[in-house]
């Protein structure tokens, strides 16, 4: 399989509204994008075209090497991962860990049987990877927001995803755990070889240094496409954005700071 993900011309409209416009997108194996934009940029669309529950209006889409309208999406979505924080309401509060991470691979919000011997190893390991093995016979909603998050990622571990996607999993995180997810997450991922994720956000200091590319988009167009160091630039970030921005760099870390100046509110 030469790409993970190959998207050609992909196109989406509703009515006369057009949300993706033009997206030629390749991820090879291995690789780890993080997806930027402003709100409202067409991000979450794309992404449910990639998880296979959206059709684009145009264009091709492959991933994991099989083609839309080709193949089974069914078959397609149990071999991507998918973490976002909107999955923590639907889950059931009194639900142990043990079950929210055991239902990643019955694909099911809950258990009514026992898990196997072999089920039950399965959830260990894959909790021990995101840091949370001592964690798996208590409530899921006693946890912290941060240790649900890092339960729902060793959940989609459960189908050994080739892709893993997380959307925007840092939302409503305070400073002090969102760094410790971060922190997590980027060792978790430098400790996965085989694995390839693409990992959505609007705030750039939340892009990890186990990145290795970015796509930016604007009004559902790419504005630039490539290795980290080529799209995090000042020039790219304006063009995203829409505003100028100053860049800085610290530990692996961006930090971006709008510029003051007409049109900005630092200028009243």
């Amino acid at each position: 399989m030469s790409s993970v993900i190959s998207c050609s011309g992909v196109r989406l409209w509703r009515g006369e509204t057009v949300i993706l416009d033009g997206v030629d997108w390749e991820v090879s194996p291995g690789q780890h994008w993080a997806l930027i934009g402003p709100n409202g940029c067409g991000k979450t669309t794309l992404l449910k075209i990639l998880s296979g529950w959206l059709f684009p209006s145009e264009g091709r889409v492959q991933v994991l090497g099989s083609t839309f309208g080709e193949c089974s999406m069914e078959a397609l979505r149990k071999q991507i991962g998918w973490v976002s924080s909107s999955i923590i309401p639907m889950l059931p509060e009194n639900l142990i860990t043990l079950g929210v991470v055991l239902g990643g691979r019955r694909a099911t919000l809950g258990i009514r049987e026992d898990p196997t011997d072999a089920e039950l190893e399965d959830v260990k390991t894959h909790l021990d990877s995101v840091g949370c093995l001592d964690r798996w016979e208590l409530p899921f909603g006693l946890l912290s927001q941060g240790e649900q998050v890092r339960v729902l990622i060793a959940r989609s571990l459960m189908l050994a995803p080739r892709l893993l996607i997380l959307d925007e999993p840092c939302t409503g995180l305070d400073p002090v755990a969102r760094d410790a997810f971060l922190a997590m997450l980027d060792g978790f991922i430098r400790r996965q070889p085989g694995l390839t994720t693409v990992f959505v956000t609007h705030h750039m200091e939340e892009i990890l240094p186990a990145t290795t590319h970015v796509l930016a988009l604007r009004h559902g167009r790419p504005v630039a496409c490539g290795p980290k160091a080529e799209v995090l630039s000042e020039p790219v970030l304006e063009r995203t954005f829409g505003q100028p921005f100053t860049v800085r760099r610290e530990h692996g870390r961006l930090y971006v700071h709008p510029k003051p100046g007409a049109g900005s509110i630092w200028a009243m």
